[in-house]
């Protein structure tokens, strides 16, 4: 078991990868695993949403989208952590160690949805705050596979958090988000980090919900377009939404 980050370059887990795999075998014939200390794959939230997305809820999954905004403040017990701020021997930093946990959520619901492995990515990376280490924040593309991609945005000099992993499909969209819990709400000083819900949304959820606002008009399968849609007048092929489960985040 190694704590993440798995190594500080590419050359270096590389050579993990390389000594790991020459490793003999053990009693019965099998090698010892390599893991990494990740915890977010195996979270319920993510785990129901990936299996949402394999059963094919939201239909053809289109693209992804991950935003991850996390304040890393003086009141982060993490904030004052040396080897986070060690551009030497953690390059990346902040941004280098937490995103490990985000980039685990987003290929666990991009291999259920079948994009298969990331092939690519660019981006761009920058700092933004005086008190953290270059870089904090990252705005990006990630390319799969199957030819599908992923939007990414991270930042750590931010004032308020935010995460919300989004896939959207051909019949509807799943997110899983996060929220915070906020004492001093005034000065939106974030105390604590909790990942809350599942949302399972189709158009069917929509229409029957709420009003479309001022200016615009929604668009019904059955009864072409429509100002409002009366709850039960539409019988949508879609599957019933499951909105709002929560599950904590330990």
């Amino acid at each position: 078991m190694q704590e993440k980050p798995v190594a500080p370059d590419v050359a270096g887990a590389l050579r993990l990868a390389r000594a790991h795999a020459a490793l003999s075998a053990g009693p019965g014939g099998r090698r010892p695993v390599c893991a990494i200390a990740e915890n977010y794959r195996s979270e319920r939230a993510f785990r129901e949403a990936a299996d949402a997305l394999r059963a094919g809820t939201v239909g053809d999954v289109i693209k992804l989208d991950l935003v991850a905004d996390m304040p890393m403040s003086a009141g982060n017990k993490y904030f004052g952590s040396a080897w986070r701020r060690d551009a030497a021997a953690c390059p990346g930093c902040f941004l280098m160690d937490s995103s490990v946990h985000f980039v685990a959520a987003l290929r666990a619901l991009a291999a259920a949805a079948g994009f298969g492995e990331a092939v690519s990515a660019a981006g761009a990376a920058y700092g933004t705050a005086d008190a953290l280490p270059a870089p904090d924040a990252l705005v990006g593309h990630v390319r799969f596979r199957g030819g599908r991609g992923a939007g990414v945005s991270i930042s750590f000099g931010c004032a308020l958090p935010r995460f919300a992993l989004t896939a959207t499909g051909t019949r509807g969209a799943l997110e899983v988000r996060a929220a915070a819990r906020i004492w001093a709400g005034w000065h939106g000083k974030v105390h604590t980090f909790l990942l809350e819900h599942v949302v399972l949304c189709t158009w069917r959820a929509v229409l029957q919900a709420r009003l479309p606002p001022a200016g615009m008009r929604l668009h019904c399968e059955e009864r072409g377009e429509v100002s409002r849609c009366i709850p039960g007048a539409c019988s949508s092929r879609m599957p019933e939404p499951a909105i709002g489960r929560a599950f904590p985040l330990y």
